[in-house]
């Protein structure tokens, strides 16, 4: 589940017009954006890294077959090359899941190391203030877990992370996004659009909470659309450590009936 930012769109600091600042000439710490979870729209600072990991994330689900628990601890690493450009690696740390059979009570188990994630963000517009911003992110998945951890295949696509400040609290964040993903059947690739919307309100100077929706559907044929909806805070301890707790409800059968999960960002 993708989760909301903290509003930065706000923020006008000291901008280098000339883009002088990268990861070999690091960006000063009195000119550094505001950091949140992904997706959105800005880039991490140029000679910086940040870490998103989620050291809480459990899911559950049930059907007329089977129930599942699942808890994984995902973990992103974001490396800021240029004044507009970073590049990051996601990773499924930890997969761990439990399958019952509510027929006959038989139990089975897996776990391991999940796929890895390749993107790159490039920030079109609104990195170091206004009132809007947009980039574009390309990823690709890559197929390095075990057993049915992962999708058996590589796969990829891009999304269009973007960002209105409505007014002095509420920020509205829409991320569209398109990929070749592997079929049910696991032989094949069908076209993924995806879409998520994130409202988010400024409760206190350092506190903010959000509602999101997000839904995905795909292009084969009998395959249904999943959608979640989800709720949460986001607490920004000090200018390089953010944490978000969240809660998400799926909306129909196809998607997970519960995900809950805890959120750090921090910054090095």
């Amino acid at each position: 589940m993708t989760i909301s930012c903290v509003t930065v769109a706000a923020w006008s600091g000291p901008l280098d017009m000339h883009g002088s600042y990268s990861l070999w000439n690091r960006a000063p710490r009195e000119r550094l954006r505001p950091i949140g979870p992904e997706p959105h729209p800005y880039t991490t600072d140029p000679g910086w890294f940040q870490l998103e990991i989620d050291p809480l994330s459990y899911t559950r689900n049930r059907d007329s077959e089977e129930r599942t628990r699942a808890f994984d601890m995902p973990a992103l690493l974001k490396i800021g090359l240029f004044e507009n450009i970073d590049l990051q690696f996601g990773f499924e740390l930890l997969l761990r899941e439990r399958t019952t059979d509510l027929d006959t009570g038989d139990r089975e188990r897996d776990s391991g190391f999940g796929d890895m994630m390749i993107a790159s963000k490039i920030n079109l517009w609104g990195n170091d203030g206004g009132d809007t911003a947009m980039a574009v992110q390309p990823f690709i998945m890559l197929p390095t877990a075990r057993h049915d951890g992962g999708d058996g295949g590589a796969s990829g696509g891009v999304m269009f992370p973007t960002a209105w400040a409505l007014d002095d609290v509420w920020t509205l964040e829409i991320t569209p996004s398109v990929a070749a993903v592997r079929n049910s059947n696991d032989d094949g690739y069908v076209t993924e659009f995806a879409h998520l919307t994130v409202f988010t309100r400024e409760l206190w100077e350092d506190l903010e909470g959000f509602v999101e929706l997000e839904n995905a559907a795909t292009t084969e044929s009998g395959q249904t659309w999943e959608a979640i909806i989800a709720t949460g805070l986001t607490w920004e301890v000090n200018p390089d450590t953010v944490l978000e707790s969240g809660v998400g409800f799926g909306l129909n059968d196809a998607t997970d009936d519960l995900t809950v999960y805890l959120k750090l960002v921090q910054r090095f």
